[in-house]
């Protein structure tokens, strides 16, 4: 699939593409598309994307013609201090370098066997921007396209 739609791919996944949607992409993936084994699924229930934003390997954001926004990052619990501070906004200010990080508190259990006590911890984890996996070229000041190191 990712030879067929070519630049148009703009994020894959072991299991997912985001891809620009247009005439041509339209005729590639909806053959594809179906409930069968093999065949992709069209996660977005036929809504489509206004917005785009993606700061590294499973840590991206979207907004849905809906409205709805929706936003997934590795290592990350959806909470609702979560939601409240990882937002697409902090992930373009992160990706354009206007913040360094974002402080996300969290609430763990921890279980001690031996003396069978559950302990809750607080931790402060950082949410940033580490992306080393390819070289970024800017296209303006709202959008960068990237090529793997070697292109």
């Amino acid at each position: 699939m990712l030879e067929k739609l070519n630049r148009n791919v703009c994020y894959c996944d072991t299991d997912s593409l985001v891809y620009i949607e247009n005439e041509e992409t339209n005729a590639i993936v909806y053959q594809y598309v179906g409930d069968g084994l093999g065949e992709w699924t069209d996660e977005l229930d036929g809504n489509h994307m206004n917005f785009w934003c993606c700061a590294q390997a499973k840590d991206y954001g979207y907004e849905l013609n809906t409205r709805k926004c929706v936003g997934k990052v590795k290592g990350f619990k959806c909470s609702a201090e979560t939601e409240m501070k990882m937002t697409n906004e902090q992930r373009k200010q992160l990706i354009k370098g206007s913040i360094n990080y974002v402080d996300i508190g969290l609430c763990y259990n921890q279980f001690a066997i031996n003396n069978c006590e559950i302990i809750t911890k607080q931790l402060v984890k950082h949410w940033a921007f580490k992306f080393d996996k390819r070289i970024i070229r800017q296209k303006s000041e709202d959008e960068i396209y990237t090529l793997p190191y070697g292109y």
